[in-house]
Formats: C-alpha cells, sequence, structure tokens
C-alpha cells in the first residue's frame, strides 16, 4: 500500500469497526448507530485502484 494512502486505510479500518462495535452493542437501536459513526466519505480513485487487488482488505473497510 502506498504511503499516501495509508491514513485513508487506517482511519476507514477505524471507522468501520467503530460502526461495527456499536452495532454489536446497540443492535436494537441501529438508528442510533448510524446516527452516531455515520458512514465515511467515497473512498477515494487512488484507494479504489488498490483496493480493486484486495477484495479482503475492501471488505474490512467497510
Amino acid at each position: 500500500m502506498p504511503e499516501e494512502l495509508a491514513a485513508e486505510v487506517l482511519w476507514r479500518f477505524h471507522h468501520a469497526n467503530a460502526r461495527r462495535r456499536l452495532t454489536a452493542t446497540a443492535p436494537h437501536q441501529e438508528s442510533l448507530v448510524l446516527e452516531a459513526v455515520p458512514p465515511p466519505s467515497r473512498e477515494t480513485p487512488a484507494l479504489l485502484a488498490r483496493l480493486a487487488e484486495k477484495p479482503s482488505l475492501r471488505a474490512l473497510l467497510r
């Protein structure tokens, strides 16, 4: 992974894990989870190109 994309990957990974943790602790309050941790903005074109080669990594970032 190029260095210039590392920060975006780390942020997306952190963000995805926060959403998963909140959903796991309050599964019946999904709307509150979505408000607390909204989805991240779309991936940059450079990151999308790199993730096309790594579907398992892309899945972790969602």
